[in-house]
């Protein structure tokens, strides 16, 4: 085990790549777990301002429903100072209320409520939303032909009904935190099997090294497979890192079905990243192409697959080309994993299918690193 052992003194100077991009990837993931871990719901009300010329009852009952809804603010009954008042934000909607407009509720409709309001704010349509709510229920009951006392009280009855807001603390928070650390382990798992697989393979691959290992006693094949045997190792500690990572960070939620399956394919992805690893390490000689081919493979793969942005916001074209990357098809499975909620061979068939195509990726990858291997043995 001469070359396995060698193997693990080689790493020794690869250690700050590995723990800088772990330090990355561990800044990506805590800040994505702060930053989505708040389930508390707030009421906000808009500030509206209110013009009344008219005096009924209907109009005051219009107003007392606002009131519970939003808060009034007082403003001047001039153009310049209701302008004023949208601009600084002193309100967020203004209702002008015509005179008669009771009357006019009651019989033909011909008077309408005036608006003025703060361009593209989500007060402003909650307001309009209470508007419409009001004029759709007054509308219905001026109607019925009954008396205004009769109609005001109906609609303040009516309107007085609202639903409560309870937000439930469920696992589909700490899903969708899953979702998005394993999606971007993507990059740094592919990131650091490329560069440093590739780096000690082609190392290995030096001309002085290689011809001496050929005069030595061990074979070559036994060489090549303490070599496979050494990366393999790399490449499950690096997998086993980010598991338990995420173990500390969602350990109630990794103990279900859905974490065991999201671990699991991040293992077989691992396998993938490692055979792309020893492909680019034995077709690429120079440190600064690997380099290079990193940022092509790893950070490409990520932005055209779905690990930065989300494959559902991503348009068809970027995700047929993305289909031609393993990692494609291991954060379709992250995101199908994290939709399951019943386990049976019917909801688990595609996700079973995604991880054999992944096991044929690095099957073939293996295959195509034999030949590399044997046509440049015939070459030495």
């Amino acid at each position: 085990m001469i070359v396995f052992r060698n193997y693990f003194k080689i790493i020794k100077k690869f250690l700050p790549i590995i723990i800088i991009y772990t330090t990355i990837f561990m800044f990506f993931a805590v800040m994505t777990t702060s930053f989505n871990s708040s389930t508390q719901f707030t009421v906000t009300k808009p500030n509206v301002g209110i013009v009344n010329n008219d005096n009924s009852l209907i109009t005051e009952t219009f107003i007392k429903y606002v009131e519970s809804n939003a808060v009034i603010v007082d403003i001047n009954n001039d153009e310049n100072s209701l302008k004023d008042a949208l601009f600084y934000r002193v309100v967020d909607y203004i209702l002008i209320i015509p005179e008669n407009y009771g009357k006019s509720l009651l019989t033909d409709l011909s008077l309408k409520i005036e608006t003025m309001k703060v361009p593209d704010s989500y007060s402003s349509t909650y307001t309009e939303m209470l508007l419409n709510r009001f004029l759709n229920i007054s509308n219905t009951y001026a109607k019925s032909g009954l008396d205004e006392a009769t109609i005001s009280s109906l609609i303040l009855n009516d309107l007085e009904s609202n639903t409560t807001v309870t937000t439930i603390e469920s696992n589909n928070s700490n899903l969708e935190k899953i979702n998005y650390f394993y999606n971007f382990a993507n990059y740094t798992i592919l990131a650091i099997s490329i560069l440093i697989v590739g780096m000690i393979i082609n190392i290995y691959n030096n001309k002085n090294i290689k011809k001496r290992n050929l005069v030595s006693s061990i074979s070559y094949k036994k060489i090549n497979r303490e070599l496979f045997l050494g990366n393999a190792c790399l490449t499950t500690l690096i997998w086993a890192i980010y598991v338990l990572i995420s173990l500390i960070l969602y350990k109630e939620t990794m103990f279900t079905y859905n974490g065991l399956l999201v671990i699991i394919n991040s293992f077989l992805f691992s396998i993938t990243a490692l055979s792309i690893g020893t492909v680019v390490g034995n077709l690429v000689t120079s440190r600064e192409a690997q380099n290079g081919i990193v940022n092509v493979i790893a950070l490409g793969s990520s932005f055209l697959c779905g690990a930065f942005v989300p494959q559902q916001y991503l348009g068809e074209t970027v995700l047929n080309i993305g289909k031609v990357f393993p990692s494609y098809w291991y954060i379709k499975n992250n995101n199908d994993i994290m939709l399951l909620n019943i386990f049976n061979f019917e909801t688990l068939k595609p996700i079973l299918i995604n991880m054999v195509i992944l096991i044929f990726y690095s099957i073939l990858l293996f295959i195509i690193t034999n030949v590399i291997s044997k046509s440049r043995l015939k070459k030495s």
